[in-house]
């Protein structure tokens, strides 16, 4: 039940999950989901950004993959599938996109 000033709601019963909106969850999913950040991080494949690799991110329910390559990126992936049915998180496939940034450097050359 949930109290708000002095109104009650309706009992519910949470047989699964975390309650959305309660002050726990992030705290509660961030622990859940360090047993798939680890091994990410243990590749050490991600974009460096400096002497630091970023490889994920995480913000509310999504992941963000970081790799400097199409086959890193897989391997990514495939670390966290593996990671997933071992914490029995299910990934929504149907969720997926893929951007590629990429970066031209011009180098000018100057005759003096």
């Amino acid at each position: 039940m949930v109290y708000v000033a002095k109104a009650t709601s309706y009992f519910y019963k949470l047989t699964t999950g975390v309650r959305q909106g309660g002050v726990l969850s992030p705290c509660l999913f961030g622990i859940f989901i360090d047993d798939l950040v680890k091994p990410v991080n243990k590749a050490n494949s991600g974009c460096r950004i400096g002497a630091c690799c970023a490889a994920i991110f995480l913000y509310a329910d999504d992941i963000i993959l970081l790799a400097p390559s199409v086959s890193t990126l897989q391997t990514l992936v495939h670390i966290c599938e593996l990671e997933s049915v071992d914490i029995d998180m299910v990934i929504n496939v149907k969720n997926r996109h893929a951007y590629v940034l990429a970066c031209v450097l011009k180098i000018h050359v100057l005759m003096l």
